[in-house]
């Protein structure tokens, strides 16, 4: 027992390793781009986790997205591994509409566990500060703007998986300098106190809308306080993962 005990825990040590190479990790990504202030952040609830965050740049593009698949352990990291290659192999090439109906049709064929995963897709216009989007079922993410904090307005999409035939409405936005999109996955706003109260987005609202000032690796940084201090001691339920994009203008060549 002790030795199965054993590989299966250097397996689920390899998985983790394996998910934690899917995702970016060297901040600041892009330094010579300096009308982004770019972060993000994933820590998963157990070894192996279901979200995803995910970010490149084409040209003046930058295309970015977060999500979180259903279920936990090493099937749901599969099914977000399948996502994060998707996202990679369509964004560009397609309009953002179009390309998370590829998405659905690739995750919904041979989809016998029914999973299914909640997703948000995003594309900067670096030169002009157009946001497009398309959000698949993913919770909505807040807009930090003149000091306000807000949710960003979202079409009603069902996640990816669920339905092969599902078409995806996009919406979209004009950034101004200054503009912050904070993008999250619910365990922020569910995660929890040892009396089973949630975070919650009008928390998470006034979080980022008292740090309003800082930069986008701060400005993450105290969610992440206010989850633990909200938490106090009670257990991580569900992975946390946030990516946050401060728009800073176009640069003067």
């Amino acid at each position: 027992i002790e030795k199965e005990k054993a590989v299966m825990d250097n397996e689920m040590r390899l998985a983790a390793d394996a998910q934690n190479e899917l995702v970016p990790n060297v901040f600041p990504p892009f330094p010579g781009r300096k009308e982004i202030d770019l972060a993000a952040c994933l820590h998963p609830a157990r070894k192996v986790g279901g979200d995803l965050y995910d970010y490149f740049l084409c040209d003046d593009r930058l295309f970015f997205c977060i999500g979180d698949v259903s279920g936990k352990g090493v099937q749901a990291s599969l099914f977000m591994a399948a996502t994060h290659y998707l996202f990679r192999s369509v964004a560009e090439k397609a309009s953002l509409s179009d390309a998370v109906r590829q998405m659905n049709v690739s995750l919904s064929a041979d989809n016998g566990q029914c999973r299914f995963v909640t997703f948000w897709l995003g594309c900067l216009d670096l030169c002009s500060g157009a946001l497009e989007y398309v959000n698949a079922g993913h919770d909505a993410p807040v807009l930090l703007r003149d000091g306000a904090a807000q949710m960003l307005p979202s079409s009603e999409n069902m996640p990816l998986g669920v339905l092969d035939e599902a078409e995806f409405i996009s919406g979209g936005i004009s950034l101004m300098p200054g503009d912050t999109i904070l993008l999250y996955t619910d365990g922020v706003t569910e995660a929890m106190d040892i009396s089973g109260n949630e975070f919650g987005k009008g928390r998470l609202l006034e979080t980022v809308g008292d740090v309003a000032d800082t930069d986008a690796s701060g400005i993450m940084e105290s969610v992440l306080a206010a989850i633990r201090k909200h938490s106090d001691g009670a257990a991580q339920s569900d992975d946390i993962t946030m990516v946050c994009l401060k728009f800073n203008g176009k640069s003067s060549k």
